[in-house]
């Protein structure tokens, strides 16, 4: 049987609108994927880079505590001049702190932000210049607590020459609220 073509109704263009409106759901569902796949990539690529700040900021004070001298006086040796608000305003001294009593607040939760000594501050590095992290909002950081418990089988002298420090470093990405802390114990 053969039809007019007054006869028809459009069947043809309701299944093309369908088609074309799956087409375009597709399409934004693939937009989103991809704008979330960035957004993760770029949140993933600035904790690394906060990541490696902090260990770069963990090597300095590294560097900071076996060196010889610290901001033009005589470098770090035991627990001398290690103070509980880990000296704020000194030139020479800032970022060196007393652990705590058993207790209390750790020392990098309370102490001021003009205590924390700033990548390079008494090596003379510089982040760009070392190969350190380029991209940081904020230069990293660190902090370095004596610590005065002996080991077993050690002397109970606090002030000994061969003491153990904890280091604690922050690393702040590219944009601020992208924070990275780590933490070690050295020993010279």
């Amino acid at each position: 049987m053969v039809r007019s073509p007054n006869s028809e109704r459009g069947a043809t263009l309701v299944v093309s609108l369908l088609m074309l409106i799956m087409v375009t759901l597709l399409g934004l569902a693939a937009m989103r994927t991809s704008t979330l796949e960035t957004r993760m990539a770029r949140n993933a690529r600035e904790q690394l880079v906060a990541f490696q700040a902090a260990e770069g900021a963990l090597r300095d004070a590294e560097a900071d505590i076996v060196a010889p001298t610290r901001g033009g006086a005589p470098g770090v040796s035991g627990a001398a001049g290690f103070a509980a608000d880990c000296n704020p305003g000194s030139a020479t001294l800032r970022g060196l702190c007393l652990s705590p009593t058993a207790g209390t607040t750790q020392v990098w939760r309370s102490a001021a932000a003009t205590a924390w000594v700033p990548y390079g501050t008494y090596t003379g590095r510089n982040v760009l210049a070392s190969g350190g992290v380029a991209g940081v909002s904020v230069q990293p950081s660190y902090l370095v607590e004596v610590i005065t418990t002996p080991l077993p089988g050690q002397s109970l002298k606090v002030h000994t020459a061969n003491a153990r420090y904890r280091i604690t470093a922050q690393g702040i990405g590219p944009s601020a609220p992208v924070q990275y802390m780590v933490q070690t114990t050295f020993r010279p």
